[in-house]
């Protein structure tokens, strides 16, 4: 049986009146992942049972063999055993490395690097790598179209970049790549059956439609898609957002609260189309405003915080305003938010690394002289600029969508070539100096903010 979130509600009604199935599949969108696979524990372990009745097994360490033995086996004191593996290994493949990817450069973006590595450390595991394999040069070997092909991304000095700390931060805490699993033993076990009424619960973020193993679950068990639209068309934008708005809508109504336009619109930018950010965000926002019925965009202001890559635009625009004072409060609001210094940093690098290709590609085609800066046009650099882009540009720019490219030209205008080589000499430095394990990496970023912040005044002899 396969079916969708919106089906999910009659399945609870049928295991409500007691229908079993031996085993159930959920994958797809994190946060409705762990709501389904809660409220689905809730109503396979009654209140009959102790909650000894619940095995759960991290995916990471989980063996695929022990599993199926907890399986095989009667419990002594409960009817039925109910076995809920967490992020489970079994359907990594090379169909599910794009998506673990995604997962990881997620992870980092929110600041926790932890599980921005484990998420790198399965993908590697579904495709075969190893820490190794990464340190003798694997990543720069690739060719272009298997980049894309294996990973979904084009391939860059930054990616490659990101990808080798990656490597570096799971050496160094003891972690490697996930290996893939054998699904055979699974597949014959299913086939068999399990003991008695026991029950096998798998989630994870991503599978492999084409696995012969996915077939069997739908088969004799459940299987829900809990996936949002995820893609870069334009289609799959919409239909996200579509469903993320229903998500927050029906959410809204259950609190008995209202939003209004400007502090919606506000709330999304801000919290992105992500739905464990954006519930989590709301408790706060609900909290904040008590009794009152109606959520205002002073309250989103107040409450919920800029995100990362947000805030480092804010930053970048105190820097070109030359307002240190503002720039060192975004800092700050970031350190605040616990997002590690590194982060910080590193997205600190890549903006400079931008602008500058921004002040080169300006050189390159001249397009200043033509067109005067404030009328530059968005239409204009659609229809002329953005069609000049080669390989060496798309490597700068990765996936950036062309309004955000246009913007970074805009904002290139602040900038000298000479402000931006020195940033970029400073921030490099500091990459030395935090790896190190300095002992006030807050206080050294800070300085950096305020001397970029200098700007024209300061001379290639500074140093942080």
């Amino acid at each position: 049986m396969l079916l969708n979130k919106e089906q999910l509600s009659h399945l609870f009604e049928d295991l409500q009146k007691g229908k079993r199935f031996p085993v159930f599949l959920l994958f797809g969108d994190e946060y409705l992942i762990s709501q389904a696979a809660s409220e689905l524990v809730n109503l396979l372990v009654t209140d009959k049972q102790s909650p000894s009745a619940l095995v759960t097994v991290d995916g990471d360490r989980e063996q695929t063999v022990e599993t199926i033995n907890e399986l095989n086996t009667f419990s002594l004191f409960e009817p039925d055993k109910i076995v809920w593996v967490k992020n489970s290994r079994i359907f990594y493949s090379q169909t599910t490395a794009k998506e673990l990817l995604k997962q990881a450069k997620k992870a980092d973006t929110e600041g926790d690097r932890i599980e921005a590595a484990r998420c790198f450390g399965r993908m590697m595991g579904a495709l075969g790598w190893t820490l190794d394999d990464i340190r003798a040069g694997r990543l720069h070997d690739l060719a272009e179209k298997q980049w894309q092909s294996t990973l979904g991304v084009r391939k860059s000095e930054d990616e490659i970049q990101w990808m080798e700390e990656l490597v570096r931060f799971l050496a160094d805490s003891g972690m490697g790549a996930v290996a893939a699993h054998d699904t055979k033993a699974l597949e014959e076990a299913l086939s068999a059956g399990f003991a008695g009424r026991n029950t096998l619960i798998l989630t994870c973020l991503a599978v492999d439609k084409r696995s012969r193993l996915f077939g069997q679950i739908q088969k004799v068990g459940v299987v829900v898609d809990l996936s949002l639209e995820g893609d870069s068309t334009r289609k799959s934008r919409q239909l996200r957002e579509e469903q993320v708005l229903k998500h927050l809508n029906e959410r809204l109504k259950k609190e008995k609260k209202k939003i209004d336009v400007p502090a919606r619109s506000l709330f999304l930018d801000r919290t992105g189309y992500d739905l464990r950010i954006i519930n989590q965000e709301l408790d706060k926002l609900i909290t904040f405003v008590g009794d009152r019925g109606a959520i205002e965009r002073r309250d989103v202001e107040e409450v919920v915080g800029l995100s990362k890559e947000e805030a480092i635009y804010e930053i970048m625009n105190a820097v070109g305003e030359k307002n240190a004072a503002r720039c060192l409060s975004l800092f700050r609001r970031l350190v605040d938010q616990e997002i590690h210094v590194m982060a910080i940093q590193s997205l600190l690098v890549r903006k400079v690394r931008q602008l500058l290709w921004a002040k080169g590609f300006d050189y390159k085609h001249n397009y200043s002289s033509r067109t005067a800066r404030p009328e530059l046009t968005f239409s204009f650099f659609q229809q002329n600029l953005y069609k000049k882009f080669d390989d060496i540009d798309r490597k700068v720019l990765g996936a950036m969508a062309p309004w955000a490219i246009y913007k970074l030209l805009q904002d290139a205008v602040r900038f000298s070539v000479n402000e931006l080589a020195l940033s970029m000499e400073w921030l490099l430095e500091a990459d030395i100096k935090l790896k190190s394990g300095i002992l006030a990496p807050e206080q050294l970023l800070e300085t950096i903010l305020v001397q970029m912040c200098l700007g024209k005044e300061i001379t290639a002899g500074t140093r942080v």
